[in-house]
């Protein structure tokens, strides 16, 4: 009798997307367009490298920092109401 197995994938723990050594235990939740739909990054994260954001909101790195400059932005334009 052939020796084999069958590996199921469904309830590994995905890596750190960012320091690739720890396992992620978040997600990114930074809203994004996925095929016309609104969802979020889902970026897998440790909590070391999650960047909170809200209470039980997260972003990764990039989108940490895209959101800070996006805010500094808006924050530096003339407001259009005066």
């Amino acid at each position: 009798m052939p020796g084999y197995f069958i590996a199921c994938s469904r309830n590994q723990r995905k890596t750190c997307e960012q320091c690739r050594s720890r396992p992620g235990v978040k997600l990114c939740d930074y809203p994004v367009t996925r095929n016309g739909k609104p969802g979020t990054c889902d970026r897998s994260l440790c909590a070391r490298c999650a960047v909170p954001i809200a209470r039980e909101v997260d972003y990764c790195r990039v989108h940490s920092d895209m959101a800070k400059m996006l805010a500094a932005e808006a924050a530096s334009e003339p407001n259009s109401s005066e």
